[in-house]
C-alpha cells in the first residue's frame, strides 16, 4: 500500500508541476507575444497619428486651395463684368464714331458744295464789281460831261 499511496501522491503532484510548468509557459509565451502585440500597436499607432497629421496637412493645404479658387472666382467674376463693362463701351463708342464719321463726310460734302457756291457767288461778286465800276465809269464820264456843260454853257438849266 505504501507503493500505492506514493503513486496516487506522484500523480496530482506530476500533474501539479506540470500545470504549474505549463502555466509558466503560458505566462512567459502570452508576456512575449503581449510585447510582439503591444510594440505592433505602437508600431500601427505611430503610423496612424503620421498619417492623420499628414491628412491634417492635406486638409488645410486644400482649404487654402479652396480659399484661393474662391478668391480667384470672385475676381474673375468682377473681372469679367469690367470686361463686359469695357466690351459695351467700345461698342458704344464704336457707334459713335462711325455717326461721327458719317457726320463728318457728310458735312465735308456740305463744305465743298458751299465751297462751290462761294466760288460761284466769288464770281457773280466779281462780275457785278465789273458791272459796278462800269456804272461808276459810265456817271463818272456823265459827270464829267455834265460838268463840261456847266462850264460850257453857265445859264443852261437841268
Amino acid at each position: 500500500m505504501t507503493h500505492l499511496k506514493w503513486d496516487i501522491k506522484l500523480g496530482p503532484i506530476t500533474l501539479i508541476i506540470i500545470s504549474v510548468l505549463l502555466l509558466v509557459f503560458v505566462s512567459v509565451f502570452s508576456y512575449y507575444k503581449f510585447a510582439d502585440i503591444n510594440e505592433e500597436y505602437t508600431s500601427k499607432m505611430n503610423e496612424l497619428n503620421k498619417l492623420k497629421d499628414e491628412l491634417d496637412r492635406v486638409k488645410l493645404e486644400l482649404n487654402t486651395t479652396s480659399s484661393e479658387l474662391e478668391l480667384k472666382k470672385e475676381r474673375e467674376l468682377g473681372l469679367s463684368q469690367q470686361y463686359d463693362t469695357v466690351l459695351s463701351s467700345k461698342n458704344d463708342l464704336q457707334l459713335e464714331l462711325e455717326n461721327i464719321i458719317e457726320d463728318k463726310e457728310n458735312l465735308q460734302i456740305e463744305l465743298d458744295s458751299l465751297k462751290r457756291e462761294v466760288g460761284s457767288l466769288n464770281l457773280k461778286l466779281i462780275e457785278i464789281e465789273g458791272q459796278l465800276t462800269d456804272k461808276e465809269n459810265f456817271l463818272f464820264q456823265a459827270y464829267l460831261r455834265l460838268d463840261c456843260y456847266e462850264v460850257t454853257y453857265p445859264d443852261a438849266t437841268c
